[in-house]
């Protein structure tokens, strides 16, 4: 099958929650024998993305520039207010070219695109969060400063309604969805890859968290923070360790805490720690930290808010406050053989968790016929060699906004829309003509 992914958000380096999510998802489905043609428009920059690595990853990677801009505010964006206008032409033009089966958006607000593709193609809108009136709740827990989308309830509606299928990335919000919108909703949530535990836990040491410096991550280590060196009876024994970039804005010192920034491997973060905590005490969405910690198999104290989406009855798992996250990490001090039941609990956690994924991703993409043109494998392979060696060359000579490219493209969208172009041999042959010709320019 041929699946399009649309993305705003680059999938290397994976440093941020959203990213992992993106690639993740990708990658399974590439693993699942799909052929994996990945759109980056650059909202997020090219500063801190590795196109090379997207490029090695997938079987094409296309660029879009940003090109169209519009002032910050904290508050509702307009409807469509995020859309540029020259989107739809470039993703069609892959459509037409590589014979797309469907067109995996993420997030909702260029779901404009969808609008213009062929009927044939399913159109899902992976949405990652909720972002009715998201700058309000970041405006109730401190944050004024939020900038990031949002929009009003309706307009989320309008946007979900442009899919064949809405994904929710946990059932709180698919409910929520199913609310506002008219489609499919499917509850599809983060895979990880399973790892195995690598020691005995006999004792509780070191406790660990590991994040970026969102808002949510930083508010909710220093609130914790604040609690466990207060309120804790061994804090004075066991070592916390808070890695990642959220660590660079920790506003308290200890002797027993450690701030080691970004870590090396996550297998080295998870080894070294006895227990994770997840002291979220805001947020939507799903907490890709959370299944993480999961798939490494350790022990986790977490807030409500920190295991949404996830599914656990455990108090361990479902602490309503930081006061109560530290009572339930004293009791596992006191009771260290508990932390070995609770890290075999995890991993039953988890592969109840990732049986949900894969059941819902089959349901998925069951709803798609692939494509009927009986096209060779050579010929695709070749199709996508010409494809990789065009884009290289765009994104080596920065010619993405040049005259001769520009030709190229409309040159290249006319191939796609003959009739007699629709036999991949004959395109095939016919891009070759095109890559000639930009060869002779480049």
């Amino acid at each position: 099958m041929n699946i399009l992914v649309f993305s705003p958000i680059p999938s290397h380096p994976q440093f941020h929650g959203h990213r992992k999510r993106i690639f993740n998802l990708t990658k399974y489905l590439q693993q699942m024998d799909h052929v994996i043609h990945f759109i980056y428009f650059s909202e997020d920059g090219l500063k801190n993305c590795d196109c090379e690595a997207m490029a090695q990853e997938w079987e094409t990677l296309t660029l879009i520039e940003k090109t169209s801009f519009y002032d910050p505010i904290n508050g509702n964006y307009g409807f469509d207010a995020w859309y540029q206008e020259n989107i739809a032409e470039e993703v069609n033009r892959i459509v037409d070219l590589f014979n797309i089966d469907v067109l995996w958006l993420n997030y909702v607000w260029h779901s404009r695109l969808l609008e213009d593709l062929p009927p044939n193609v399913l159109k899902v809108i992976d949405t990652h969060d909720k972002f009715s009136n998201r700058f309000a709740l970041y405006g109730r827990n401190g944050d004024k400063s939020y900038r990031w989308f949002s929009c009003s309830a309706e307009d989320e509606g309008r946007y979900l309604d442009r899919a064949d299928v809405v994904v929710a990335i946990q059932a709180e919000e698919a409910e929520y969805f199913r609310s506002i919108c008219s489609n499919e909703v499917v509850t599809l949530n983060h895979i990880e890859r399973r790892h195995l535990p690598n020691k005995k836990l006999v004792s509780l040491k070191r406790i660990g968290f590991l994040g970026t410096d969102n808002t949510i991550n930083v508010t909710s280590i220093n609130s914790f923070l604040k609690v466990w060196y207060n309120h804790s009876k061994y804090s004075d024994s066991i070592e916390v360790i808070i890695a990642g970039d959220a660590g660079k804005k920790v506003i308290c010192s200890h002797q027993m805490l450690r701030l080691p920034g970004r870590i090396d491997t996550l297998e080295g973060f998870y080894d070294r720690v006895d227990l994770v905590i997840v002291p979220l005490v805001f947020g939507t969405g799903l907490k890709i930290k959370s299944v993480e910690a999961l798939a490494y198999g350790v022990p986790i104290v977490s807030t409500v808010v920190g295991f949404e989406g996830i599914g656990s009855d455990s108090r361990y798992h479902n602490a309503p406050t930081p006061h109560a996250m530290v009572s339930l990490i004293d009791e596992l001090y006191e009771h260290p053989a508990d932390l070995q039941a609770l890290g075999e609990l995890t991993t039953e956690i988890f592969i109840a968790y990732q049986q949900r994924f894969v059941e819902s991703l089959d349901a998925i993409l069951h709803k798609v016929e692939p494509s009927t043109v009986d096209q060779e494998k050579s010929s695709s392979k070749k199709m996508i060699g010409l494809y990789r060696e065009l884009q290289q060359c765009r994104r080596k000579h920065q010619l993405s906004n040049s005259h001769e490219f520009a030709k190229l493209m409309k040159d290249l969208s006319a191939l796609c829309n003959l009739k007699a172009a629709k036999n991949p041999l004959k395109k095939l042959r016919a891009y070759k003509l095109l890559m000639q010709t930009y060869h002779a320019f480049k």
